[in-house]
């Protein structure tokens, strides 16, 4: 086929308009954190930043639209750049007031879990030699604590050596960072002591220049996100013990404050499996922004209502609570969640069929890894528990609720 010269320059100047109508890849720093972010050389000697977080920011990133070019640098280069708007954005920090005040914050990007690291136990921390990468969120952190910084260094792998040469007593770091270094061992200090500090969600800033020219793109970004972060943060034996004891006492609590069994029964029914289906796919396709007519009348519920109120009493800790059916369809809960479906999912399938007399015992109880929800946009952990029928004839039913992972632990001594 033969194509006229006007046909050519009409598709010459389509090609031209789609490339100059194609977005311009965004330009992002972060700071060396294996293995959440880490600098690698391909066979030609290429660097590139890869590893779970990079994942999860390029992934979002992409669905809203734009790629992406991440660099992997110091701190204190990359606060920098940020603050004199060099760059796009910067990830994964810690919120501060100080940034909020001149970037945009997006929600949580990632989930660590800080840990002083020591050669040797019982050290006084208050009086201890501490060292920090410099610039990065733990010495800040540090810094607003009190805690007085004896050394800070360019990576986290020259923490490490400091304690084998007892130039600092204590350093404190992510518990996946460490473990992503690698440490041998054999030599002095090899088997370091370890005390958990807290868990820190750690965001995306994206710098004032970028927001005044894409304005919409933080939000495109936050709705994108939960889908793109695949890894869960599994707990210790000692926390899921301890959140076990602290579920159990809140779901005693809860279920002499509303009637859960005549909330299971007021709820709306839905006549067939594929009508229930079918509103779950509306529901999700809306949800956590708006909701379908379901959603409102589950909402203007009196249990609905009951078990929000119970909620805010508990501000800062539960971050939900879900009443669900048998057939795995809610019958009330305290605020919009991102589906109305829940019998494809574990809090679910893990206690619907338990044939259980005693109510909320420890051993009964489904605990989930720490996940980020897109409903309450905070990790948090699931724990469940069956309802039963007061005549003994089976489950009716299970409740649900969500517990901000910080919050839950913030009394569990190590």
């Amino acid at each position: 086929m033969v194509l006229r010269p006007a046909v050519l320059g009409l598709l010459g100047v389509f090609a031209v308009s789609v490339c100059q109508a194609q977005a311009p890849a965004l330009d992002l720093f972060t700071y060396e954190a294996p293995p959440h972010q880490v600098s690698q050389a391909d066979d030609l000697g290429r660097t590139r930043a890869v590893g779970e977080t990079v994942d999860t920011v390029m992934c979002a990133a992409g669905r809203s639209g734009r790629t992406t070019r991440v660099r992997v640098t110091p701190p204190n280069r990359a606060l920098y750049s940020l603050r004199r708007n060099l760059i796009d954005g910067y990830f994964a920090i810690d919120p501060s007031p100080e940034l909020d005040a001149i970037a945009t914050r997006t929600d949580p990007v990632a989930l660590a879990k800080w840990y002083f690291f020591s050669a040797r136990e019982g050290i006084d921390l208050r009086h201890a030699r501490i060292g920090v990468v410099a610039g990065s969120h733990e010495s800040s952190w540090l810094s607003h604590q009190g805690y007085e910084i004896a050394l800070s260094v360019a990576t986290p792998r020259q923490l490490v050596a400091l304690l084998r040469l007892n130039r600092i007593d204590a350093a404190l770091m992510d518990e996946q960072v460490m473990a992503g270094l690698n440490v041998d061992t054999e030599g002095p200090g090899a088997d370091l002591h370890s005390r958990f500090v807290r868990f820190a969600p750690l965001y995306l800033y994206f710098s004032d220049r970028f927001t005044r020219a894409a304005p919409e793109f933080a939000g495109r970004f936050n709705r994108f996100l939960p889908g793109c972060m695949k890894t869960a943060l599994n707990l210790s034996d000692s926390e899921q013990a301890f959140l076990r004891q602290q579920a159990r006492k809140l779901l005693m609590e809860l279920n002499a404050s509303v009637s859960l069994d005549r909330a299971l029964t007021d709820g709306p029914r839905l006549p067939t499996f594929a009508d229930i289906l079918n509103i779950d796919k509306q529901w999700q396709a809306l949800a956590p922004d708006q909701s379908v007519p379901l959603a409102d009348q589950l909402l203007a519920l009196p249990a609905s209502r009951a078990l929000r109120a119970w909620q805010d009493s508990h501000r800062g800790l539960v971050t939900e609570a879900l009443l669900i059916t048998k057939s795995g369809t809610l019958a009330a809960m305290s605020q919009l969640t991102s589906d109305y479906w829940q019998g494809d999912e574990a809090k679910f399938r893990e206690n619907i069929r338990k044939a259980v007399t005693a109510r909320f015992e420890e051993s009964d109880l489904y605990l989930s890894p720490v996940r980020y929800d897109a409903s309450t946009r905070q990790f948090q952990v699931m724990v469940s528990a069956p309802l039963n029928a007061s005549d003994g004839s089976g489950n009716t039913g299970v409740i649900a609720l969500g517990l901000n992972i910080s919050q839950a632990l913030r009394g569990l001594e190590r």
